[in-house]
Formats: C-alpha cells, structure tokens, sequence
C-alpha cells in the first residue's frame, strides 16, 4: 500500500470505518473494509478523503450476509424462498450475536 493510499484508509478506518464498525456486524466492517483499501489504493489524486456511499456499503452487506450463507448452509438452493429464508436466517444470527454482545457490556 502507498503511504498516500495508507494515509486515505487510516482516515476512513478512524471515520466512517469506525461507525460502520459500531452499528454493523464485524462481516459488513471486514467487506467494507476490503473495499476501502482497494478504493485507497486507486482514488484519483484530486480526492483527498476516502468515504463509501451507502450503495457501496448495501453492496458490501450483501457481499457479507450471502457468504456467511455459504458457510453455513453450502451451495444455493434452487428455491428462491428458501435462499431468502436462509439469508433473513443469517441477519436474525446476526442481530441475535449483537443482542448478547451489548448485553454483555
């Protein structure tokens, strides 16, 4: 990594990583943060600030929740509900995770 792209991914780790971090599962904060260093690396050199869009960072839910789908169910089904259902299972997994994690502190 350039210290230029170094510099733009500490920021955006420090900023909105930070907050995506907080109110998201750590699977959303790693898809997120993938796409931040690779967006560092390739910013024009007229951008000074690193920030996702909110379409980047859906994109980057939906990246995280279907491969934790993967893991824990295997290939997709051929039904289109049931591929549903499995993917409300992983959020609902999700939500259950950050329930007892705030509970816990």
């Amino acid at each position: 990594m350039t210290p230029r792209a170094r510099k733009l991914y500490d920021e955006w780790a420090a900023g909105q990583g930070a907050k995506i971090r907080a109110a998201r599962p750590l699977a959303v904060y790693g898809a997120c943060s993938s796409l931040a260093r690779c967006l560092a690396e390739t910013l024009a050199p007229e951008y000074t600030r690193l920030l996702l869009t909110t379409d980047q960072i859906a994109e980057c839910d939906q990246r995280a929740v279907t491969s934790a789908r993967n893991v824990k169910f295997g290939p997709p089904p051929a039904d289109p509900e049931a591929w549903k259902q499995q993917l409300d299972q992983i959020r609902a997994d999700w939500a259950s995770e950050a329930a007892m994690k705030q509970a816990a502190e």
